[in-house]
This record gives structure tokens, C-alpha cells and sequence, in this order.
């Protein structure tokens, strides 16, 4: 599990994120603002 921060680029606002690599190609992350239950989960898959 890796931390750091991540910015919205429609306002600029900053929040806290958790991100994990899955599998090779699908990286799995959650960004919140405080307390990680007060966030939102998100996966992308790399597409070839």
C-alpha cells in the first residue's frame, strides 16, 4: 500500500490517497479527505 496525495483537476482541491497495484495491469486506489471512510474507492484498468 503506498500513500501520498492527489489533486482534482477541475477545482485544485488536494486529497489524501491510498493506492495498491492489484495486477499487473489494474491499480486500485482511494482518495479522501480526513478519515478514509469518508472516501471514495476507484480501479483502472490499463487498457493495451
Amino acid at each position: 500500500m503506498h500513500r501520498g496525495k492527489t489533486i482534482q483537476s477541475k477545482d485544485g482541491s488536494t486529497y489524501a490517497l491510498k493506492a495498491k497495484l492489484k495486477r499487473i495491469n489494474q491499480l486500485k486506489f482511494r482518495g479522501y479527505l480526513g478519515i478514509s471512510l469518508l472516501g471514495k474507492t476507484m480501479k483502472i484498468t490499463r487498457v493495451k
